[in-house]
């Protein structure tokens, strides 16, 4: 992408772009104007009216979008949109938020314009308040500029700034310097929505999105018959149904067990991000849970685990305890119906994840691994790099997660506390393979693993590497160490016409770079900075209000332990036990 470097320097690039792309065209389009009969100029505007009503048709299909039904359900959409219109009419006809528009318009065309009074004066505003509502409530308009603002690109404004000097040479010819002065608004609403996006953008959900799409649809469609000259619709008073739309949904209600380091990037901020609430939290030191309850807004402190799972304010649990104590404590939370976020290891051994999960079935809660990574555009987009073919056929899978060692009386050197590389990072490696096994014939089968003890902690492995193969023939790699010379957490993907490489899979906000290698040819995507975790809890929160499926559920994690616990096997190394168990 040969505009990244640029982007990253000046946020507003898009728009900027966009402004100058519309002055341009309405430029162009006011001395061509004047040589163009008039019979030419009502076809032309005709032509942009009839397309005009197909762009918010075509908008308007987002009330079918799978995100939004997902989370509402198949007939909320056309009612949320619906209310939406209702609501933001009302309110913006209160406010008259059509005639401001005119007279924002005509004060413009006073300072601008040379045309004093009469047709002039009406042209100029017609075209200043038409344009203005074409080009700002599109949805290229808003996700574009959110796109921009969260450092995600300027492509969409780009194709919105081409799309717009063309309208704005066609509309300028028979409307006037009106269209120019629409540059104005576009550079007020395209620059608010640009800022507001790295402050509040997080929150803006596919099914959101969805809903202010439709809704703006439903309005171009009003701008279409403006256009038209059929009916006056007063679009411009509609402009609050683009605030009113989109589906509400029950803040989610967390509890939190323990004040580990984890939890404030892995729960906190992703909490803070999407709306959930942090109802309460226990941890065995109660003046550290004072103190993480003051630092991160957390409602209440209870007295302990066993009073946070029963508190009946909190509907879900998120475990992010040593991993020795993630099975017992996921069990204690799924008997007393709570759903669980857990932390992974999902639990010690095999058999201690098939009793997680049968009673998770059992009890009907939802119970979850938190493998963040899942739920990120730069897996994602790996995901797409295995499955379409841009790579060729594949033929290796290699998955690095390396960290500096932690201090020796860390927990994850605790054998007692289910520690260990494999348990703590190599999950990581073993999973992102079985992930992309979907797309090479299935999980893949362990062909052989070798590792090492750390010193000073017996029976807790240091490094781990373990051979794997897909039954398409690809080979796999998952490679952990605990005691490495940095942190290093890289897939790389290998297919017979290139390769690709997320650089920092595990944490997107240091590094959301993929290299792409195809025939001697290489560039680089950027997925985006947005972290991992607000997109798991997401996933979460929305798994638990309306059901579905989700790739990181209890059975998910049963597999991934049962890969876990045959590839210590393969190395000579003891399993880990149950918490409390001598066996």
């Amino acid at each position: 992408r040969s505009l990244n470097a640029l982007e990253a320097r000046v946020i507003g690039l898009g728009t900027i772009i966009n402004v100058v792309a519309i002055l341009v065209g309405a430029s162009l389009g006011v001395l061509l104007g004047h040589r163009m009969p008039e019979r030419t100029r009502v076809t032309v505007t005709d032509a942009l009216g009839l397309v005009t009503l197909v762009i918010g048709a075509l908008n308007i299909m987002a009330l079918v979008d799978g995100d939004f039904t997902d989370a509402v359900g198949d007939a909320a959409p056309l009612l949320i949109v619906l209310g939406a219109l209702l609501i933001g009419g009302v309110t913006g006809s209160l406010l008259r938020i059509e005639d401001r528009l005119e007279a924002g318009g005509r004060y413009i065309q006073r300072k601008f314009s040379r045309a004093n009074a009469g047709e002039g004066r009406s042209r100029f505003v017609e075209g200043f308040v038409d344009t203005s509502l074409i080009f700002c409530i599109g949805p290229l308009a808003v996700l574009g500029s959110l796109s921009d603002g969260l450092g995600q690109g300027i492509e969409q404004l780009a194709l919105k700034s081409t799309l717009d000097g063309f309208a704005s040479l066609a509309f300028a010819a028979s409307l006037g310097w009106g269209v120019a002065a629409a540059a104005i608004s576009v550079g007020i609403v395209q620059g608010v929505l640009t800022v507001l996006a790295a402050l509040v953008g997080p929150f803006l959900s596919a099914a959101l999105v969805a809903s202010i799409t439709a809704t703006g649809g439903v309005m171009l469609l009003g701008v279409g018959l403006r256009i038209l000259n059929i009916r006056q619709v007063p679009v411009g008073d509609m402009l609050p149904a683009l605030i009113v739309a989109g589906p509400s949904m029950e803040p989610l209600r967390i509890g939190v067990l323990g004040a580990a380091r984890i939890s404030e990037p892995a729960i906190v901020t992703p909490a803070q991000l999407t709306g959930a609430r942090l109802v309460a939290v226990a941890a065995r030191d109660s003046s550290r849970a004072e103190s993480f309850a003051r630092q991160h807004g957390v409602e209440r402190v209870v007295g302990s685990y066993e009073a946070l799972v029963d508190d009946p304010e909190v509907e879900a649990i998120y475990n992010p305890l040593a991993n020795g104590l993630h099975g017992p404590w996921n069990l204690r939370a799924i008997a007393a119906g709570k759903h669980v976020l857990s932390e992974k290891p999902f639990a010690s051994n095999l058999a201690e994840a098939l009793v997680v999960r049968d009673a998770g079935h059992a009890a009907g809660v939802r119970v979850m691994e938190a493998f963040h990574y899942r739920y990120h555009p730069v897996m994602l987009r790996m995901m797409e790099l295995a499955s379409g073919g841009e790579l060729g056929s594949i033929v290796r899978v290699e998955m690095d997660a390396d960290i500096p060692a932690p201090p020796l009386d860390d927990p994850r050197w605790s054998v007692e506390l289910a520690g260990g590389a494999l348990m703590d990072l190599g999950c990581y490696s073993l999973h992102v393979n079985r992930t992309l096994g979907a797309f090479l014939g299935g999980d893949p089968v362990l062909v052989a693993a070798r590792g090492r003890e750390h010193p000073g902690a017996p029976g807790v492995d240091e490094w781990v590497e373990a051979d794997l193969e897909f039954p398409s023939g690809a080979t796999g790699a998952a490679n952990c160490n605990m005691a490495a010379r940095e942190v290093r957490f890289a897939l790389r993907i290998i297919g017979t016409e290139g390769e690709a490489l997320a650089h920092n899979l595990l944490a997107p906000p240091v590094d959301d770079r993929i290299t792409v290698s195809i025939g001697g040819a290489r560039h680089v995507e950027h997925l985006g900075t947005r972290t991992s975790y607000t997109y798991q809890l997401e996933a979460f929160t929305q798994w638990v209000r309306e059901g579905g499926t989700i790739p990181t559920d209890a059975d998910d994690a049963v597999e991934n332990m049962r890969m876990i616990d045959a590839v210590y096997e393969a190395c000579g190394m003891p399993l880990r036990r149950t918490f409390g168990s001598s066996a």
